[in-house]
């Protein structure tokens, strides 16, 4: 879910005809609204969307599901395939009624994660995204679930988009790689100074490191956890709701002890190391999500 700054929550769900449902909640989760958006979009993977002030955007990744009848493809992931003939779409949503405002063509992509959108007064559109070239890390991460660790991870690239008035788009690929994008909450659907996110060394597994990036001055700041850590998601907590202060926190699995520690990090000084390690007496499993709520 995304939960704007007046803390209403909007979510989405994809049915397998191809239409997208769209949820409006309070932030006591009562219904204010629900769309229905046929999409046509039959890739069988849509896992992230974001939105701005006034508009949804779902993002449609270069996918579509295969309907070989292969008895050695086994499983939900093996039937998704990735189709460079196929451009990603980006469907803009009208917030107030739902309904689909714009549609856009971009360069075929896939993205599990986008870190934040906003918009400009003359309508342009920005957003960023964790981008991978096609989905083959898809197909491995059913290998690791299923505990063959042959493959290494497939790093994605921090990609900014631009989407103008007239329908034309422009992207800006960054060489850094990028999973699990995060902004301070306060900065859903603005514009964001920082963008919080994972990456992983050459060859490893999963993301080891958790880093920073000041996209106005394109400076970073990082923490390398080490060859046996398997880093997760980190989220910010921002008291003073100003960007740039406050925390970051996620769990890590520490792979010889088989334990998964939560870390603490000053937002404003990763390099450093965490401020405070917690340890569990057992693991998390790989690909857990986490928001914080102040008590």
């Amino acid at each position: 879910p995304k939960i704007a700054v007046n803390g209403d929550i909007w979510n989405f769900g994809l049915n397998a005809s191809g239409h997208i449902v769209l949820y409006h909640l309070n932030a006591s989760g009562q219904v204010k609204n629900v769309g229905l958006i046929n999409a046509q979009y039959h890739g069988g993977m849509l896992h992230d969307f974001l939105m701005t002030e006034k508009h949804l955007l779902l993002i449609l990744p270069s996918l579509k599901t295969s309907v070989s009848s292969d008895k050695n493809k086994q499983g939900y992931f093996s039937r998704i395939e990735f189709d460079q003939n196929q451009p990603m779409r980006v469907l803009v949503i009208d917030k107030t009624n739902l309904t689909m405002k714009k549609q856009y063509e971009l360069p075929a992509g896939f993205a599990f994660h986008y870190g934040n959108a906003w918009e400009e007064s003359d309508g342009t559109i920005r957003f960023d995204a964790s981008l991978y070239p096609n989905v083959d890390v898809l197909h491995n991460l059913s290998n690791i679930m299923q505990g063959n660790t042959d493959n290494a991870h497939t790093d994605a690239k921090t990609v900014f988009f631009t989407l103008k008035p007239n329908g034309t788009s422009t992207r800006n690929v960054l060489d850094m790689g990028s999973e699990f994008p995060r902004v301070c909450d306060h900065m859903t659907g603005l514009k964001n100074k920082f963008l919080y996110q994972l990456s992983s060394s050459h060859e490893s597994l999963w993301s080891d490191t958790v880093s920073s990036l000041n996209i106005d001055t394109g400076k970073r700041d990082s923490f390398y956890f080490g060859k046996d850590y398997l880093v997760e998601e980190h989220i910010t907590v921002c008291p003073e709701r100003k960007e740039g202060t406050g925390y970051l926190i996620g769990t890590a699995l520490h792979v010889p002890s088989k334990r998964t520690c939560l870390n603490v990090f000053k937002a404003d000084d990763l390099a450093s190391g965490p401020i405070v390690r917690a340890w569990l007496s057992h693991h998390l499993p790989l690909g857990f999500h986490g928001n914080f709520k102040s008590a």
